[in-house]
This record gives C-alpha cells, sequence and structure tokens, in this order.
C-alpha cells in the first residue's frame, strides 16, 4: 500500500473552515495512520438533493431554502462532475513523482484549479503537491 487517493464531499456551509484542509473525523485520522507513504483526500463541495417529495408545503420549504444557494461564495459551489473527475485523474497521475505525505486538498484550491486552462491546473496541483 502505498498511495491512496480520497474523494470526499462535504456540504458547503456545514464544515468548519479549519477542517477543510485537515482532518474533518477521527475516521481521516485513522486512514492516515494506516502508513501510506502518500496520502490525499481531495474534499469537493457537495451538490444539494434535488429530491422534490413530502407535502406542497414542505416541497415549498425546501424550494425556498434552496434559493440560499445563491448566498454560497462561487468558490464553495460545486464542481461538475466532469471536471472534478478531471482533475482528480491529473493528481493521481502527479502522484508518484509527489514527495511522500498526506495532504487535504481544500474545496477553495480545487475550485481554483477547476477554473484554469489544464496546464495552468497541472502546475498549480504540482506547486501544492510540492513537486519540482
Amino acid at each position: 500500500m502505498r498511495r491512496l487517493l480520497v474523494v470526499l464531499p462535504h456540504a458547503p456551509a456545514l464544515l468548519p473552515s479549519a477542517l477543510k484542509s485537515g482532518f474533518a473525523s477521527l475516521a481521516e485520522g485513522a486512514v492516515a495512520a494506516l502508513g501510506f507513504e502518500q496520502l490525499v483526500f481531495v474534499r469537493a463541495a457537495q451538490a444539494a438533493d434535488g429530491v422534490a417529495q413530502g407535502t406542497g408545503l414542505e416541497r415549498f420549504a425546501r424550494w425556498w431554502l434552496s434559493q440560499l444557494r445563491w448566498m454560497v461564495p462561487a468558490q464553495e459551489q460545486p464542481l461538475r462532475a466532469v471536471r472534478l473527475a478531471a482533475l482528480v485523474v491529473r493528481l493521481a497521475q502527479q502522484l508518484p513523482a509527489a514527495p511522500p505525505g498526506t495532504r487535504v486538498l481544500a474545496p477553495e484550491r480545487l475550485w481554483r484549479a477547476a477554473q484554469v486552462a489544464p496546464d495552468a491546473a497541472d502546475a498549480a496541483l504540482s506547486d501544492w503537491l510540492g513537486r519540482p
């Protein structure tokens, strides 16, 4: 067991900012203790459920509360699954050349990498990994 890359969704408003770039649970700490040469936790913002069940009043309340998503900063919005997958693949390709260690890729940094061209994203991820 040398490398592990874990992609974890999180609700943007529920994870305190101090935990976005560190371990958010004891389970993550336990995984880190397994002795991987390289371990990366990728925190990706989670999209809200589109479930439209319940009474008319419940659906109205859910819609009303869903309007709060406009108050969430852009860098905390979820990425499209295709873009997230592309970034994770690029990260996995760069991981073998990176120095050993346990890292947590915060959602804001992931969002910034998704906003640039693929070559610039490679450079940003390489810089974050500490590759030469």
